[in-house]
C-alpha cells in the first residue's frame, strides 16, 4: 500500500469542516496496513460505517466467495440457498457478488444435512425466518450493550473503532457456545411441554388447531405518550414491560412475543395463565407511579401454532378484550372463565360489542379480588 492511499480526499468528504481528520487518517492507515483495499474504504465511507469496519473485519469480514460457489461446495440448489439466506435475514447478494465466507460454506453443508434427512424445505425456511428474526434482535441488543459500555465522551474515531474491534475479537468466540446452549435448553423445555398425542401418532402428522389460552397485556395511553416522550424513553417503557412479563411467566405459561407496548402470552391451561396475568398486574402496580397503567385480556379456544406464534379466534378475541379493559384489570372471555369459575370471586357477566368480533360475553377481574 502506498502513502497516497490514505491521503485520498474522497475518504474525508463526509467529515465536513469540523471533522477530526487526524483520527480518520490514523484509522485509514491502520486499515490499509491490515490489507483493506481502496474500494472497500471508499464504500465504507460512503455507507457511513468506516468506524465499524475494524469490528466487521474482526467478526469475519473477509468474503471471498459468491453464492454460487457456496451452493456448489455444499451440493445445494443456489435458488434454495438464496431463499434460506433471505429467510435468515441476510442481505440479498447481487449476481457474482463476493459476499460469503468459509463459515457460510460450513453452514450451507449443515443445511444440506437437514435436507438430506428428509425435513421439508418449506418447514426449514419457516424455522429460518424465526431464527433470523431472533438472531437479528439478539445482535442489535449485543451491539447496544457493547457500544454503550465502550463509548466514552470525546472519543476519537480511530480510538473507538479499534476498541470495538478488540471487543469483537474477545467476545465473538464466546457467543456461539452461549447461543447454542440456550437453544438446546429451550428445545428441551418445548419437547417437555409439547408432547405428541396418541391421535398425532396414529395419523402420522401434527394436529391442526388445539385448545390454548391466549392473553395480551398492554400499557394504557401508550400512543399518547408517543407524542410526549423521547423515543429512547418509550423504548425503556417497552423493555420494562417485557422484563416484568418474563420474570412473572413460569411454565407452562410462555411469553410468545412483545409488540411495542404489549406482550402476548400463551398457555395450554387457563388457570396458570390467569395467575401470571394477575401477578404481572400486581408487580406493575409496584412500579413508579408516573408509569402508565397496565391492562390485560384473556381468551381460550382452538388455535394453531406456526413458527413460534399463535393464530386463531382466541388470539383476536384476547387482543380485543385487552383494548376494552380498564386500567389495572383483566377481561376474561366467558369461555375461558368457565375453566376457572370456582377459583375466584367473579363480578357479574358483562357483554360488549368488540370490533371485528361482535357482541361478546366476558368477566372483569382485578388483582385485589384474587387475594
Amino acid at each position: 500500500m502506498t502513502h497516497d492511499l490514505w491521503d485520498d480526499r474522497r475518504l474525508y468528504e463526509d467529515l465536513g469542516e469540523g471533522g477530526d481528520r487526524r483520527a480518520r487518517r490514523e484509522l485509514l492507515k491502520r486499515l490499509c496496513e491490515a490489507g483493506v483495499s481502496r474500494e472497500q474504504l471508499l464504500k465504507a465511507v460512503k455507507e457511513e460505517r468506516i468506524a465499524a469496519l475494524p469490528a466487521e473485519l474482526a467478526l469475519g469480514g473477509e468474503t471471498p466467495y459468491t453464492l454460487t460457489h457456496v451452493a456448489r461446495q455444499a451440493s445445494l440448489d443456489p435458488a434454495f440457498l438464496r431463499q434460506m439466506l433471505l429467510a435468515l435475514g441476510r442481505p440479498n447478494p447481487r449476481r457474482g457478488e463476493r459476499a460469503f465466507t468459509d463459515a457460510d460454506i460450513d453452514e450451507a453443508r449443515i443445511l444440506k444435512t437437514f435436507v438430506d434427512a428428509g425435513l421439508p424445505r418449506k418447514d426449514i425456511l419457516g424455522v429460518a425466518r424465526v431464527m433470523g428474526n431472533g438472531m437479528a434482535n439478539t445482535a442489535l441488543a449485543i451491539r447496544e450493550m457493547v457500544a454503550g459500555a465502550l463509548l466514552e465522551q470525546g472519543d476519537s474515531e480511530d480510538g473507538l473503532a479499534f476498541r470495538y474491534a478488540e471487543a469483537a475479537e474477545h467476545l465473538a468466540p464466546l457467543l456461539a457456545p452461549l447461543l447454542g446452549h440456550e437453544l438446546l435448553a429451550h428445545l428441551r423445555e418445548v419437547v417437555r411441554r409439547e408432547a405428541v398425542t396418541q391421535a398425532e401418532r396414529d395419523s402420522g402428522s401434527l394436529s391442526g388447531a388445539r385448545p390454548v389460552a391466549v392473553a395480551f397485556a398492554d400499557l394504557v395511553g401508550f400512543t399518547k405518550l408517543g407524542h410526549e416522550l423521547r423515543p429512547d424513553e418509550l423504548g425503556q417503557l417497552a423493555t420494562r414491560l417485557s422484563e416484568t412479563a418474563m420474570s412473572e411467566a413460569t411454565p407452562p405459561v410462555q411469553v410468545v412475543k412483545t409488540i411495542g407496548d404489549a406482550v402476548m402470552l400463551a398457555s395450554p391451561r387457563v388457570a396458570e395463565l390467569l395467575d401470571v396475568l394477575i401477578a404481572l398486574l400486581t408487580a406493575w402496580e409496584k412500579q413508579p407511579a408516573e408509569l402508565p397503567e397496565l391492562r390485560a385480556g384473556l381468551a381460550y379456544g382452538p388455535a394453531v401454532t406456526r413458527a413460534g406464534d399463535w393464530f386463531g379466534a382466541p388470539v383476536n378475541l384476547a387482543s380485543r378484550l385487552t383494548g376494552a379493559a380498564k386500567a389495572g384489570t383483566v377481561n376474561v372471555a366467558a369461555d375461558a372463565q368457565e375453566e376457572v369459575a370456582d377459583r375466584y370471586d367473579w363480578d357479574r357477566r358483562k357483554r360488549k360489542g368488540l370490533r371485528g368480533v361482535g357482541r361478546t360475553a366476558y368477566f372483569r377481574i382485578k388483582p385485589e379480588a384474587t387475594s
